[in-house]
């Protein structure tokens, strides 16, 4: 596994509004020329509980079917993958168990990247504030 590559490329969750409802998405402008997917191109989500349990690690995938799936975007800060709101509502370890109706964007969540056998993943590591999402944030 290798993270150190991507040791100063963390990634915001914070709202974009170019999804049809206003929504948090991950900043993945720090990790493009690693994404699963092009801009425009379907996504989804996948939980990895197996190698966490504190937080979980959220896997981007390109998705096949895109009735479903939610798109890679840019909006004015970079290019975002939107992120269902059950994925970030969902208690740990299977979710971030945000209380989406009092997030803080300005305190945001920073997610450490990792990368292995083409997969990418993201680990909540910290608020941007410096406090630690979880004790032991990475695998």
């Amino acid at each position: 596994m290798s993270t150190s590559q991507f040791a100063n490329r963390l990634c915001s969750l914070r709202p974009t509004h170019e999804t049809p409802t206003p929504t948090l998405a991950l900043d993945c402008t720090p990790v493009a020329d690693r994404l699963p997917a092009d801009l425009g191109e379907p996504i989804t989500w996948a939980v990895d509980t197996d190698v966490r349990d504190r937080a979980p690690l959220f896997v981007l995938c390109a998705a096949t079917d895109t009735d479903d799936s939610d798109h890679l975007r840019t909006d004015a800060h970079g290019i975002v993958a939107p992120v269902p709101d059950s994925l970030l509502t969902t208690e740990p370890p299977a979710g971030l168990g945000l209380n989406l109706e009092r997030y803080d964007p300005t305190r945001g969540v920073l997610f450490g990247v990792i990368t292995t056998r083409g997969i990418l993943g993201f680990v909540p590591v910290r608020y941007a504030d410096g406090e630690l999402f979880a004790e032991r944030p990475l695998p």
